[in-house]
């Protein structure tokens, strides 16, 4: 198994994954006009808006990667069946945020939420068809098609951002939603355009399809809960103890490590479904080259990335925001430093979904949250906000550590093969490029 021969598919998920990164600039931009306030505001409203669609993808939706690939699949029941889920967890929760939204605003430490809890909804609604029929892209390997989805989403939006800051129309939170809304909606009209060459559109209940679903799901859900809470906990805790403000500081820091999402997303197109086949198919060998392969590929690209953005954060902050964002920057480099654990926990926990273990993954990365959240307690009230990104690296240390061992019995993985292969390969790339 050659790097060049998954490199077309390989271009267009990575260049699909830029796209987040792209829009996510574009956010950074905004961050120079809005008060912290607002701008705390806006990054909490996307903190809820990511663990409602994260943990919807991890509890409904990778049952459509996990099963299209099978032979002779009826593939719109599987659709069917986990859009009935997906809106079947979404739609009472956008219910009860609007029934009881000062409540909740003030749950979370930040009472400006309340008013935007209806955006929140239209927000959800609009970007249903785009996340499920980029499932069946997915599922069908269509890097390509799912770059245009998602370019109609996070370029069409960056591109309204940008356009609403160079003619000062943008001094709010809501009118930055606005603008996501429109391109969410756009998304998903190309989302259905390509999904329906794989799927017809219309709605086929299966009895036989829920109950295995359902049995995926089951563990999956649970996984899916504490893994939106890992990755997002610390964000809604800073504005529980801090309020929109400090919500606003750690949002920053936040949303430039989101760089390293790309790789997380990245695997997660390639590695999971390539995983889910071969392990299926009882092929450990080649699911344990797969592995060594993907993360030494991601070493390559994180090591260096990482390096030059804990040495220059200050430089980069200064230049971009000036001063207002100083406090975010050691909070920032101590996200920076925690990364080295990311390619053992993104493509492992990836594979873990893909074998069908998610027992064990839930038990993972339960004992991540665990951690996550005792420190956050212990560290948030006596140094601060610096204490938040302390426990999100302590929980994301302890799921590699948790998923290597486990990865290493299951199928015999090495990690003192990872980087001479990854270098071989770059090696081999290279020489073939110049010829």
């Amino acid at each position: 198994m050659k790097l060049g021969e998954h490199l077309n598919k390989g271009f267009w998920a990575l260049a699909d994954r830029g796209l987040p990164f792209v829009y996510g600039v574009a956010q950074l931009v905004v961050g120079r006009v809005l008060t912290l306030e607002e701008f705390g505001t806006f990054s909490t409203f996307q903190v809820i808006f990511i663990m409602l669609f994260t943990f919807t993808d991890n509890f409904a939706l990778q049952a459509i990667v996990k099963y299209g690939v099978e032979p002779d699949i009826d593939l719109e029941a599987l659709v069917s069946t986990t859009l009935s889920l997906f809106l079947g967890f979404l739609l009472p929760i956008l219910f009860l945020f609007n029934l009881f939204p000062a409540l909740t605003g003030s749950l979370i430490g930040n009472g400006r939420l309340a008013t935007l809890f209806p955006l929140l909804a239209l927000y959800v609604l609009v970007s249903a068809p785009r996340v499920v029929f980029a499932k069946v892209l997915q599922m069908r390997f269509r890097m390509k098609e799912i770059f245009f989805v998602d370019l109609a989403n996070y370029g069409l939006g960056g591109l309204l951002l940008m356009v609403g800051l160079g003619m000062h129309q943008i001094q709010h939170a809501d009118q930055i939603i606005w603008r996501t809304i429109i391109a969410a909606s756009v998304s998903s009209l190309v989302a259905v355009w390509f999904g329906r060459k794989f799927v017809r559109l219309q709605f086929v209940y299966s009895k036989l399809m829920f109950h295995r679903v359902k049995e995926f799901v089951r563990y999956q859900a649970s996984t899916g809960l504490v893994s939106v809470l890992q990755q997002n906990l610390d964000q809604l805790l800073v504005s529980r103890f801090t309020g929109a403000a400090g919500a606003g500081v750690y949002g920053m820091a936040k949303n430039v490590y989101r760089i390293f999402d790309v790789m997380r997303d990245t695997v997660t197109l390639l590695v999971f479904p390539a995983t889910s086949k071969y392990y299926s198919r009882g092929d450990k060998g080649t699911v344990r080259i797969i592995l060594e392969k993907a993360v030494g590929f991601l070493y390559l690209v994180l090591v260096p990335i990482a390096t030059v953005l804990f040495i220059f954060a200050p430089m980069f902050y200064h230049l971009v925001f000036g001063a207002k964002f100083d406090s975010s920057i050691p909070i920032f480099r101590i996200l920076v430093g925690g990364s080295i654990v990311l390619p053992i926990q993104m493509v492992f926990i990836s594979t873990m979904v893909g074998m069908g273990r998610v027992k064990e993954m839930f038990r993972i990365i339960t004992i991540g949250l665990s951690a996550n959240a005792a420190v956050s307690f212990l560290l948030l009230p006596t140094i601060g906000i610096a204490g938040a990104a302390i426990s999100f690296v302590a929980g994301n240390v302890l799921q590699a550590a948790q998923s290597y061992r486990f990865i290493k019995r299951e199928i015999g993985f090495e990690m003192s093969k990872v980087l001479p292969l990854a270098f071989a390969d770059a090696r081999e790339f290279v020489r073939s490029r110049s010829k």
